[in-house]
């Protein structure tokens, strides 16, 4: 696929106008969220270069996960990283409508973050998908896509409202109700 670039011409991007010059059919945030100072404004700085057909694939670690983390780096089993940001999955769908984004699908997984010969690989691809051990898992991948924009013709038209009235036997309420309501 041509959207599909090498590394080395990624190199050489300077702005989102650059990715929208290529008119990207996915975009991968592989745990970006965590070193934003502004997610919102990280994504609203996206939107522009997306298409409607555009995937926004985001992966980022469970809050859950922060203590064990941390106690991971202080053993120096994991380089210390400067993650500024650890969000849950209804913050980051909230952050994602705030910036023009919609939600589609939303997955946990990896419950056993080492390779345990047989044991992390079945654990992982079949357990952690089930719906109480999903709580525990350490990745969630969101896939999200921009919210379509109104066409110019949706907006000149202006909004209809329909008042709908359950009625029986009430032909002495019905003309105050006309009196009550504000024009629309």
């Amino acid at each position: 696929n041509d959207n599909l670039k090498a590394i080395s011409t990624c190199e050489k991007l300077k702005s989102f106008q650059d990715i929208a010059s290529w008119k990207p059919d996915y975009i991968l945030l592989n745990g970006n969220v965590h070193y934003e100072n502004d997610i919102q404004t990280f994504l609203e700085n996206i939107h522009p270069a997306c298409e409607p057909s555009t995937r926004i694939l985001i992966v980022y670690y469970s809050g859950l996960w922060k203590p064990l983390t941390k106690l991971a780096t202080a053993l120096k089993l994991r380089d210390k990283t400067p993650e500024e940001n650890w969000v849950d999955s209804i913050d980051m769908e909230n952050l994602l409508l705030l910036a023009g984004f919609e939600s589609i699908r939303n997955d946990q997984r990896v419950l056993i973050p080492l390779n345990i010969p047989n044991i992390s690989d079945i654990v992982n691809r079949y357990l952690a998908p089930l719906p109480f051990f999903r709580l525990f898992t350490m990745v969630n991948i969101m896939l999200a896509r921009p919210i379509c924009e109104r066409s110019e013709q949706n907006e000149m038209t202006p909004p209809s409202v329909s008042v709908v009235v359950a009625a029986r036997n009430e032909a002495g309420n019905i003309e105050p109700l006309f009196e009550r309501l504000p024009r629309m």
